[in-house]
């Protein structure tokens, strides 16, 4: 087990017990309400402002993320069931990019909240849904699963050829961002002027940065999932086997936070991403 396994397994048990008071305290209330006796009166429920754990563990080990065969395939696991998802979003967040930089362009105002609606006014102009045009759809989505597919069969070449021992994420990364690019600028070179989602050079390389920060997440998640600091924490009954020096002891301090999500709405694509705030 590493570090922050063991760590995780401690807040989350911590949450759980917190979830256990909240279900009791909720039943509680419903008794409190039709007793004729308890109504009014408050449902006792506690709160723990701060607590302390002092936690002796063993170390055991250092795991290092290796570059070997079984990480290959679960860095490929990760990209062929992540990229076709992003790659695609991305491609239809280009064309309506495109189209509303089109309309701009003719002297108008695009309304993307409108999409496939009646327009509002004569400066307003209509974006047109993809749907709506179900042949390029199709296109957009062959060429999806066209480059994911070159892209999986690139990237295996890479970690064969590039990472004889230790394994370098950021490297990896600049890699996959590169191909990429390469690989969607000549796809997208097959499309005509009208029918191409990129309106230049540049709006394709931000978008293939965009795909490659979120693939980084999905990545980073994988990686360090595999590596860590190795502790036993079974030392509940230490003896004279285990050398002081191979002892740890874990502080954590707990405080009683209130939770909050915080919208985030991307005006010109649309996508709303939601952040957890600590108050």
């Amino acid at each position: 087990m590493t570090l922050g396994e063991y760590i995780g397994l401690l807040l989350s048990d911590l949450s759980y017990a917190r979830r256990q008071t909240d279900a009791l305290a909720a039943s509680l209330s419903e008794d409190y309400h039709i007793d004729p006796l308890m109504h009014g009166i408050p449902v006792p429920h506690y709160t723990i402002e701060e607590a302390e754990i002092d936690a002796p563990v063993q170390i055991v080990g250092v795991r290092r993320t290796q570059a070997d065969s079984e990480l290959n395939e679960h860095l490929l696991l990760v990209l062929r069931n992540s990229l076709p998802m992003f790659l695609y979003r991305s491609i239809k967040n280009a064309y309506y990019d495109k189209q509303s930089a089109l309309i701009q362009q003719a002297g108008g105002q695009p309304d993307p909240a409108h999409i496939g609606r009646e327009k509002k006014d004569e400066t307003t102009s209509e974006v047109v849904r993809l749907s709506d045009v179900p042949e390029l759809k199709a296109c957009y989505k062959s060429s999806t699963v066209h480059i994911c597919s070159l892209m999986e069969q690139y990237m295996r070449t890479y970690l064969q050829e590039n990472t004889p021992n230790s394994f370098q994420l950021m490297d990896f990364i600049d890699a996959f961002q590169n191909v990429l690019y390469r690989v969607c600028k000549e796809e997208f070179n097959t499309y005509s002027e009208k029918e191409t989602p990129y309106t230049n050079k540049q709006a394709l390389k931000q978008q293939c940065e965009l795909v490659s920060r979120r693939m980084l997440a999905e990545f980073k998640r994988m990686v360090q999932q595999s590596e860590g600091l190795l502790i036993d924490p079974q030392t509940g009954k230490m003896g004279n086997s285990i050398s002081p020096d191979c002892i740890m002891r874990i502080k954590l301090k707990l405080r009683s936070q209130d939770l909050d999500f915080i919208v985030d709405k991307d005006d010109s694509s649309g996508e709303s991403r939601r952040f957890l705030s600590l108050n």
